[in-house]
């Protein structure tokens, strides 16, 4: 198991992390650190941390095992924004169809309301025609009642005359 000195950065980049999670990470697991001659310190680093990296709780990673779930997770994740874009897709013309159910029941309904005006407007003028019409009877039927009183008035009086 070959080790080597590596500088903080150094394992940082080899290991995807920042400079501070490195410090942290040698002192827990108690690396061996050396102050180099360049003023950096250096660090006993086993190859092995950078083949099998180990967690915390000493059992490795498997970062194989890692990715295939993340793949797996990503594609369930496709899957699902697929299905909700489906599902937008078919809100979306249902949507339409309700805006287009609305525009032709608001002209359903201007019609109607239009015919209702007319029919409004044909019955007050029926009623007024009708109204009209018995003042007309009436003054008919009083007219023909004068008519005919005047003629019984005429035949009582002739009759009274002798005539």
């Amino acid at each position: 198991m070959p080790e080597e000195w590596l500088t903080y950065r150094e394992i940082g980049a080899r290991l995807g992390l920042n400079v501070e999670a490195v410090r942290t990470r040698v002192r827990r697991a108690g690396w061996r650190t050396q102050p180099g001659n360049d003023g950096r310190t250096r660090v006993l680093v086993s190859d092995q941390v950078f083949v099998e990296p180990v967690r915390e709780d000493g059992r490795h990673l498997n970062r194989t095992d890692d990715l295939t779930g993340l793949v797996a997770l990503l594609t369930a994740a496709e899957a699902r924004v697929s299905r909700l874009e489906g599902q937008l897709g078919a809100e979306r013309d249902r949507v339409n169809e309700a805006r287009s159910e609305v525009a032709q029941l608001r002209a359903e309904i201007a019609e109607l309301t239009t015919r209702t005006d007319l029919v409004e407007q044909a019955s007050t003028a029926a009623q007024a025609e009708l109204q009209a019409t018995k003042i007309e009877v009436e003054q008919l039927r009083q007219a023909e009642a004068a008519r005919k009183g005047q003629g019984r008035w005429a035949r009582l009086r002739a009759a009274w005359r002798g005539e």
